[in-house]
């Protein structure tokens, strides 16, 4: 909840999106907890206004966990996707960071055997995605 407050700001509206009941997945909370951690964060830095969005859904049938962060902000271009994973990187050189929060966080996730990509099929600003297999 401290998060949420630290994060809010007006012009912004907030949604979580939790599945019904618990999902157990065999993973390291507190890596996981840090990578979307990021992503929370670097939505908040490129959105002006509109909405931030964190959603979690279980499919079943591929026994995969879905993590999504999806904003209204400025967006990433298609040329620069995989690029913003790379040590380094930033897009915009007067944004705070120092470019290794996707990068760090491309890591982790490949370390608990899951993926992390942007969603090209969404334009209205960015979507995060992470999967895990439970």
């Amino acid at each position: 909840m401290d998060k949420v407050e630290r994060w809010s700001r007006v012009g912004i509206i907030y949604h979580l999106e939790l599945p019904e009941g618990e999902i157990f997945v065999s993973t390291n909370e507190l890596y996981l907890s840090l990578v979307i951690e990021n992503l929370l964060d670097n939505a908040n830095k490129f959105t002006d206004s509109g909405s931030i969005t964190l959603k979690m859904r279980l499919d079943k049938a591929q026994s995969k966990l879905r993590i999504e962060v999806t904003d209204t902000g400025c967006g990433i271009p298609p040329e620069k996707r995989e690029e913003i994973f790379l040590c380094f990187i930033k897009l915009d050189e007067f944004a705070q960071g120092n470019g290794l929060g996707l990068y760090l966080s491309r890591l982790i996730i490949k370390r608990l055997s899951g993926n992390i990509f942007v969603d090209s099929s969404y334009t209205e600003g960015t979507r995060m995605v992470i999967c895990l297999s439970v």
